[in-house]
């Protein structure tokens, strides 16, 4: 069957056939910028039970992984995780923000949408298993506080976000060190979906006029019913 038919045929069942071109695969275009600038340390921020880290290492990365989650339970599932790992270390459990203190998390349902900020109807109305059910109060450190202490004599660093719509927030902490950050990849939404969290292309500008250039956009969150994409990873290098 030639490769048009049997492709059509596949996606009436829900799959599709395609050479693998790791140049395409967003994974793999991280792992390369970690390498091409040099990064020896990726930390993890809003790492939740560790996907992203899991997905990383599986994917062929070989440099160490320092992974932050607020979240009692799922911190706890993080280090299970990385329990035996060299290369995987998990932080105490913490918030990283603007400041350091004490502060409030608002812990939703299916765990990985958790936010400092309210969550906006748009995205309760796909996602509706992801409503808040709770808050949790955690110490709040700045990065640049974390890599100054803990960190020193750390290479280049790579910094990873998944803080639903606090990334500005987190990067506002990170200003005296940030010349040590080669890469930063950042999950940042194209729609609002939560109350406060700037629009994405402030938040973009921001990262350019401090020394960053955009390399690579790959689909996030996509609204089932309308196909609209609502949030995408955004991967950063230093120039």
């Amino acid at each position: 069957m030639p490769s048009k038919h049997l492709n059509l045929a596949l996606r009436s069942l829900g799959y599709t056939l395609s050479k693998y071109r790791p140049q395409f695969d967003p994974v793999q275009r991280l792992i390369r910028s970690a390498e091409t600038h040099n990064v020896s340390v990726m930390l993890d921020v809003g790492a939740n039970r560790g996907q992203f880290a899991r997905n990383l290492f599986k994917a062929g990365y070989g440099g160490r992984i320092v992974s932050f989650e607020p979240l009692a339970e799922a911190h706890g599932r993080l280090q299970a995780a990385a329990a035996g790992k060299a290369n995987w270390q998990v932080y105490r459990r913490c918030a990283l923000g603007p400041r350091s203190g004490q502060a409030e998390i608002n812990v939703a349902g299916n765990s990985q949408s958790s936010s400092f900020l309210p969550m906006l109807d748009r995205h309760l109305s796909i996602a509706p298993h992801s409503r808040y059910v709770g808050k949790e109060a955690v110490e709040m450190l700045t990065l640049d506080q974390v890599l100054r202490s803990d960190f020193p004599e750390a290479g280049r660093l790579g910094v990873k976000l998944d803080v639903q719509g606090y990334e500005h927030e987190v990067l506002a902490g990170l200003r005296e060190e940030r010349g040590r950050v080669a890469l930063i990849y950042a999950e940042l939404s194209l729609t609002p979906l939560y109350d406060g969290e700037p629009p994405f292309t402030e938040t973009i500008a921001g990262l350019i006029a401090d020394g960053y250039r955009c390399v690579s956009v790959a689909p996030n969150f996509v609204d089932p019913g309308t196909f609209e994409m609502l949030d995408v990873n955004v991967l950063f290098v230093r120039n």
